[in-house]
């Protein structure tokens, strides 16, 4: 009967579950206790006393309700379902039968038993209880552990591509950049010997700026391909914003857009190649102001972060917002990589080689779209890396 009741215990609480709040479950399984106490005493109370078979049987019932109280609710709720079991059936014991010697010696024992069946029963439903939160939990610890193998191993795949490209970028862009070289010094000197008004002179201002573009995109090429160690030092990240701002100044105003630094005046120093973090303003401001449109606002931020545990936590925070009409989903999680460009004059490569500097910076860069419109860029660079640097 153990195992009848065991299997029953196990359907009644997955079909419970799967379909009802935890509450609703609990005050359920509760009536449905009591339905089962109360039917099975009044079966005990309406039935003629001369009729033992049919008692015998209706207080061998009582061990369902202990099973189920002590499998659903534990020890405790076996206990209590073997206290009431007993309470209900005592009165007919003591006033119905009077039953003395060996018979009552047997019915009294009967209540013992439901005390140690639903004993058993609660200290096992505990345990497997106990087994099944621990397995849940292990089986969380190995899904995140499998999550962060799966991306380790995306990561290895990505390197090694990226590897490959790079490879293959910075052997066709030495190969390619000295004759573009000879080609544009040839055009800048066959132009300046023209007249201002010959025809030909517009097709050689086509070959200058052709071969300046391509020479743009090789040394993008170069730059992913073999980036240089930073030489690290002090720089002042509102000075810095302040000088690419009035770079990219005429661009912006030719686009009726406005630049904005929000970084405070004493906003600390950071231990950063101050070249490559220019080219890293660069890119992304000129990015925003190619994708914004006409109108609106470039704003630059920047702010501290304190880790709980260590200094070295301890990072700082620079966020790049635009107004424009943001980053379609598709593109977001593809944005740095290599050769993947929004624009159909874009190159593809000026977020790579952002995302390339920040992490040899140590720090780290990530793209999302502003609830209110435009895209957000927000760089990372570790407080750790200028303490290290400095001492």
């Amino acid at each position: 009967m153990c195992d009848i009741q065991h299997f029953l215990a196990i359907t009644t609480t997955r079909a419970l579950i799967s379909s009802m709040p935890i509450a609703t479950v609990s005050r359920n399984r509760l009536l449905i206790l009591a339905a089962l106490l109360v039917g099975i005493s009044l079966c005990h109370y309406f039935t003629p006393v001369h009729l033992d078979i049919f008692h015998q049987i209706f207080r061998r019932l009582y061990y369902i309700p202990v099973i189920f109280g002590a499998w659903w609710f534990g020890f405790r709720g076996g206990m209590v379902t073997a206290a009431v079991s007993t309470i209900l059936w005592l009165p007919p014991i003591i006033f119905q039968w009077g039953h003395v010697g060996t018979e009552a010696a047997g019915q009294y024992g009967e209540i013992v038993m439901f005390v140690v069946v639903g004993a058993i029963t609660g200290i096992l439903a505990d345990r497997e209880r106990r087994l099944l939160t621990e397995q849940q939990e292990a089986a969380r610890e190995l899904e995140a552990a499998y999550q962060r193998l799966q991306d380790s191993l995306e990561q290895i795949r990505r390197a090694d591509r990226l590897s490959a490209i790079g490879q293959l970028s910075a052997g066709l862009a030495h190969e390619i950049r000295n004759p573009l070289g000879s080609i544009r010094g040839a055009a800048d000197l066959l132009l300046d010997e023209l007249p201002d008004d010959h025809p030909s002179g517009e097709f050689m201002d086509i070959i200058r700026k052709e071969t300046a573009r391509l020479q743009h995109l090789l040394d993008d090429l170069l730059s992913y391909a073999r980036p240089s160690s930073p030489a690290f030092a002090e720089v002042a990240i509102g000075s810095l914003v302040e000088h690419v701002f009035r770079l990219l100044g005429k661009e912006a105003e030719r686009n009726g857009l406005r630049l904005e630094s929000r970084i405070p005046a004493d906003f600390p120093a950071v231990m950063a190649d101050e070249g490559q973090l220019s080219q890293v303003f660069v890119n992304l401001v000129l990015n925003a102001i190619q994708s914004s449109g006409s109108g609106g606002m470039i704003s630059v931020s920047a702010y501290e972060h304190s880790g709980n545990n260590s200094v070295h936590d301890d990072s700082i925070h620079i966020v790049i917002e635009d107004e424009g009409p943001g980053i379609p989903e598709a593109d977001i999680e593809l944005l740095f990589d290599p050769f993947h460009t929004t624009r159909d004059e874009g190159t593809g490569l000026g977020l790579s080689v952002v995302h390339s500097i920040m992490e040899t910076h140590g720090g780290g860069i990530s793209a999302a779209n502003r609830e209110d419109g435009g895209a957000r860029f927000t760089m990372t660079l570790p407080i750790r890396q200028r303490e290290d640097s400095s001492g």
